[in-house]
């Protein structure tokens, strides 16, 4: 079975039971039994790591909305590996064109470059629009 979604379209994450995973996300829950509670957290960090790349300001356990595992100590886990990462460089505009790219592959809108080159201020003489989701 192939599936795929954004990130960006993660409600929520849960793992009452050691083996098992549970995403939630607008078309439903997808439930996947791992062969460990090491293997289940390696998802879930990674899951962290790539919403941590998208919006760099906001922590992953927000991003997420929901993070139910149990038993809680293994999120205190996740979290110090978060903390730990390096942040990517952001360049100029804090990864605005990053994050903006990642917004519209989420809601299957085409990336204008203009839109990044605006923000970016590499065409100065539009520096005065401003942008809203």
């Amino acid at each position: 079975v192939e599936q795929s979604f954004s990130y960006l379209d993660i409600q929520g994450i849960s793992s009452n039971k050691p083996t098992q995973l549970i995403l939630e996300h607008e078309r439903g829950p997808w439930s996947l039994r791992l062969g460990s509670v090491e293997e289940v957290d390696e998802v879930i960090t990674q899951i962290g790591s790539c919403l941590h790349r998208i919006c760099p300001a906001v922590s992953p356990v927000k991003m997420m909305r929901r993070l139910n595992l149990k038993p809680p100590e293994r999120l205190t886990a996740l979290q110090a590996v978060w903390n730990e990462q390096v942040p990517a460089d952001l360049g100029p505009c804090g990864g605005f064109s990053h994050q903006y790219l990642c917004v519209c592959d989420s809601l299957g809108l085409p990336y204008r470059e203009e839109v990044q080159w605006v923000r970016m201020g590499k065409l100065p003489f539009l520096n005065d629009i401003s942008l809203t989701f």
